[in-house]
């Protein structure tokens, strides 16, 4: 007589929940398809007259959640999944300091979620898109009630800061 091992329900239970933990565990850790982890790799913005935009970009497919905050106003958007280019565990300060956008700063503030916190003026409304080739997250920043208008080349001021390259002397302060 040949007899068949059938698990038992603990042991399909205990298969189930090691697998739901390396998928979580998988989904942490910012793995991308081929391997290699999901990195915040680049940030830059762009003062033109009466908006400003940032980028975000990335090094693959990323996901994000958004919120406001008052007192001090600001915007964060959490990226899901990535790490900071710059793994050191510090925060990252890009000064900006035009009409609409004090600061920008960097930081992992989980294990893999990487925050980009936009520190704004008052009154400020903006936008968001997720592109793609290359990946980033792209936000707008104007004023409330103001139409978009193309700025003039004469008064747009660009900068870059990449985040694979030491952080910028900046007053260490907590994000969000």
């Amino acid at each position: 007589m040949v007899y068949a091992r059938v698990p038992s329900a603990g042991n399909r239970r205990t298969a189930a929940v090691n697998a739901a933990l390396f998928i979580l565990a998988f989904t942490l850790l910012g793995a991308q398809p081929g391997g290699s982890p999901l990195r915040v790799t680049d940030v830059r913005f762009w003062s033109l007259g009466e908006t400003t935009r940032i980028a975000v970009q990335t090094n693959g497919e990323f996901r994000y959640r958004f919120d406001r905050l008052s007192n001090p106003d600001r915007i964060f958007f959490d990226l899901l999944g990535a790490r900071p280019a710059l793994g050191d565990g510090q925060m990252h300060t890009i000064a900006v300091g035009d009409k609409l956008l004090r600061k920008i700063r960097v930081a992992e503030t989980q294990p893999g979620v990487t925050r980009i916190v936009l520190d704004v003026e008052d009154a400020v409304v903006h936008t968001a898109s997720q592109l793609s080739n290359p990946n980033r997250l792209m936000v707008e920043l104007r004023r409330k009630g103001e139409r978009l208008t193309p700025p003039s080349p004469d008064r747009s001021v660009t900068s870059a800061y990449k985040l694979d390259q030491p952080a910028p002397a900046a007053a260490p302060s907590a994000v969000v």
